[in-house]
């Protein structure tokens, strides 16, 4: 019997949706800037804005087009069986030089996970973000991160109420809940909610797959305004970046963190044979029994599961502080570094002292001026924030109720009690401060609550057996 293996090199996910889009903002970055019209920032933004518009718009078009034309029976699923044919068969000779072409364009414009369509939209709202924020600081509308919170705020609510919709419109149909919850565990994949014949309800609702576009990408829109507003318009750029260095420092290598992902199996195969070795007493998963053959990767409960999670944080953060005292050499950044030195002539002529390195120094990062010790800018200095109006109370106030009352953005209570505190420091106490400081405290409480509740409570038994 002939096994069928599909080729891995063509599964297209998140980061390469964004070596795409960074591609392509690049070429229109270059075609907005002709004849010095980036001086023009109104002309950017609203160019930039009506092509965002441009490709939620024809993107059901699109992947309507793939479907028709990318195989005979659709793309990038079977829509009969609804086997998965964007991945291109690499037993030679059942495949062609055709399919693995075929792939390498069609899978960046209706691949199952975030495809080109719609989120290269995402990325040009980006650009408009950048372009507004990297003008000199006085040219700056300081109202520029409420409105895009109140964008980003009104996609996600509406995107929800459309996501809370469909579910209901499924978990009362034929399909019945199971169904509801298939496609709910399926929201990060773009094209299954929109005609997946597994979930046949996909064909009938009205553009499934916008709902769950506005949901997501609003909430990442107002969180990313959000730290903005929190960071850059309060100079507080500098000791922002020192307490979150452990996070940068995954950003910093990122195609290469994201290559790594095996680290992952070996930290669970560890786990797994130490529960093992206990006899399963510290820490179970469901259906295990002594005696069991050993398996190490099955199901782990909650707790268990955060535990394995932090370990796996913690290996990567190991490999990285250590792997940067040679500027991560052999890293894909430093072979881009490395490919870009030897090809491109203006880096060949001797600048910072190329030319006097050896060929695998000179893609080496510079980690020192790139990661520890650049020049922050803040939109507002910390001098200039008017205090006396008490902005950093009045903001920790605001943004601690939205969390409290939303629930599920209540981590954010974790900044707002920091910027509380920090308040009371410049504006005094005032009923702002102590108001957000109340909210915070609660947030807090609650969270650190249930994150222990779940080293005891296992699906079991609040009757989700897994």
């Amino acid at each position: 019997m002939r096994i069928r293996r599909r080729g891995c090199g063509f599964v297209f996910e998140t980061i390469h949706t964004i070596a795409w889009c960074i591609l392509i903002n690049g070429v229109v970055q270059g075609i907005l800037s002709r004849n010095g019209a980036w001086k023009d920032i109104r002309y950017q933004v609203t160019a930039y804005t009506v092509l965002a518009v441009v490709v939620v718009a024809v993107t059901q078009p699109v992947w309507q087009l793939v479907q028709m034309y990318g195989g005979p029976n659709g793309y990038p699923f079977d829509l009969t069986t609804g086997e998965s044919v964007y991945l291109p068969n690499v037993l030679i000779p059942t495949t062609t030089f055709l399919d693995v072409l075929k792939g390498a364009f069609l899978n960046p414009l209706a691949a199952p996970l975030e495809p080109l369509f719609p989120y290269l939209s995402i990325s040009f709202v980006g650009s408009i973000i950048a372009i507004v924020i990297s003008q000199p600081p006085g040219n700056v509308p300081r109202h520029f991160p409420k409105t895009m919170v109140l964008i980003g705020s009104l996609m996600f609510i509406v995107g929800t109420v459309g996501i809370v919709w469909f579910f209901i419109t499924i978990a009362t149909g034929p399909g019945g809940f199971a169904e509801a919850a298939d496609a709910l565990m399926l929201i990060p994949f773009h094209r299954h909610w929109y005609n997946y014949p597994k979930i046949p309800a996909t064909f009938t609702f009205p553009f499934a797959w916008l709902w769950q576009f506005l949901s997501l990408n609003g909430l990442a829109i107002m969180l990313t305004m959000l730290l903005i507003r929190a960071v850059e318009f309060r100079g507080r750029g500098a000791s922002f970046a020192e307490k979150t260095a452990f996070i940068r420092r995954f950003g910093f290598i990122a195609f290469t963190n994201y290559n790594n992902q095996w680290c992952i199996w070996i930290l669970q195969y560890v786990f797994g044979v130490i529960i093992a070795a206990t006899g399963a007493q510290l820490l179970t998963y469901p259906g295990y029994m002594p005696g069991d053959s050993f398996n190490p990767y099955q199901r782990l409960d909650w707790g268990f599961t955060l535990l394995l999670v932090a370990a796996v944080f913690a290996v990567y953060h190991a490999i990285m502080r250590l792997w940067e005292k040679v500027g991560y050499i052999g890293s894909l950044e430093w072979c881009i570094l490395t490919i870009i030195y030897a090809i491109v002539p203006a880096k060949k002529t001797g600048r910072h002292g190329e030319t006097r390195k050896s060929w695998w120094q000179k893609g080496k990062l510079d980690v020192c001026n790139a990661f520890y010790n650049p020049e922050w800018l803040d939109i507002v200095r910390k001098e200039e924030v008017d205090h006396a109006n008490n902005v950093d109370s009045k903001l920790a106030l605001k943004v601690a109720l939205a969390g409290l009352a939303s629930i599920i953005f209540m981590p954010v209570t974790f900044i707002t009690l920091a910027v509380a505190i920090e308040a009371r420091k410049t504006e005094g106490r005032n009923r702002y401060n102590s108001i957000a400081k109340t909210i915070s405290v609660i947030g807090i409480c609650v969270i650190v609550s249930v994150l222990i509740s779940l080293f005891f409570i296992t699906p079991r038994m609040i009757r989700l057996p897994l």
